[in-house]
């Protein structure tokens, strides 16, 4: 059985390098066996709501954000 993913982006974070990045992030992912399911961050969502909602159905969950996400998905 493949691993399920979460993956939690922030597109606003740094210089928003994700944009170009995130497809071949997806695709590493893939070819290393794991189901992939993508979250982006929204200002009128919280994050860590998501996490409580959600986190129990993945084996990992990965961050691609700045300080502000990534004490968000650390914390909860």
């Amino acid at each position: 059985m493949r691993q399920k993913v979460l993956l939690v982006v922030n597109p606003m974070a740094g210089r928003q390098k994700i944009h170009s990045e995130l497809v071949y992030v997806i695709d590493e992912l893939t070819r290393a066996g794991y189901e992939t399911t993508v979250f982006t961050t929204q200002i009128d969502t919280g994050t860590s709501d998501i996490l409580h909602e959600y986190d129990s159905r993945f084996d990992k969950v990965i961050c691609c954000g700045g300080d502000g996400t990534f004490n968000e998905v650390l914390t909860d």
